[in-house]
């Protein structure tokens, strides 16, 4: 971890993120099975995958410094921050903030321009990034305000300016899994900036995804694909298969 860490600086971001887990561990099971069980997480986590998903959104960061005032942070969650990025097929999920002074649009159309000229680094299937005001990441609610949206998979890329929308209801999870997960390249630990979702929110979402799933995908496809997406304690109360699994205690491991 250390030479990784001297070599690229964004990468202190998943160092500590890790030291936080190991802490976790050790707390709750003690320091000789917390320490078994860390050094497996960190051997899976900081596979060429996840270290290359970090640098890029260390670039990515950097690429939006230069022309975004008031950055705050910048955080990488989805796959990268749980453990399952797939290269060249994940998406590179990230999540800005910024200070509470509104962008004009011609700052943001100079940020996606940014965002962009970068893209073709991207080590997975696309970068995903939402931008978002301080206050809105401090108290997340509905309607789901946003600044930009930028996705850059080529399947279906796009570029979508925050005040010409009516939000973006998907923010509920990258909210919900940045603050229990997600790894910091600027700014502080996300719980620190990024409020509680509410469970109903939650919830409301997965129901709509399910949903959406039910409609569009045989059998347990549906479930199985957009619930991996999800934190476990997410997915036991969503998906069939893992409410088989679930107990009261499980359920209690809500990050919030």
């Amino acid at each position: 971890m250390t030479r990784l860490v001297e070599a690229e600086p964004t990468l202190l971001g998943l160092s500590a993120h890790l030291l936080a887990i190991a802490r976790k561990t050790n707390d709750a099971l003690g320091p000789a099975i917390g320490d078994a069980l860390v050094a497996n997480v960190v051997g899976a986590w900081l596979s060429d995958a996840v270290t290359a998903a970090v640098e890029f959104v260390g670039r990515v960061d950097r690429a939006l410094g230069e022309v975004v005032p008031g950055l705050v942070a910048t955080y990488l969650h989805g796959s990268g921050a749980l453990g399952g990025f797939v290269a060249g097929r994940s998406d590179v999920g990230v999540l800005v903030v910024c200070h509470d002074e509104p962008l004009q649009r011609e700052g943001l159309t100079a940020a996606a321009k940014a965002l962009r000229a970068v893209a073709d680094r991207c080590p997975g299937r696309g970068l995903e990034l939402s931008m978002v005001a301080r206050r809105h990441a401090l108290h997340p609610a509905a309607p789901w305000p946003f600044l930009l949206h930028v996705t850059t998979d080529p399947t279906g890329a796009k570029t979508v300016l925050g005040p010409q929308s009516a939000g973006d209801p998907d923010l509920v999870m990258h909210y919900a899994v940045c603050r229990a997960s997600g790894i910091v390249v600027r700014g502080p630990a996300p719980a620190e900036l990024i409020g509680v979702v509410a469970r109903s929110d939650v919830f409301g979402y997965l129901e709509a995804e399910l949903r959406w799933a039910g409609d569009n995908a045989p059998g347990h496809t549906g479930c199985s694909t957009r619930a991996g997406r999800w934190p476990a304690w997410t997915r036991a109360r969503s998906c069939p298969r893992w409410t088989a699994h679930a107990t009261p205690s499980n359920m209690a491991a809500h990050p919030d």
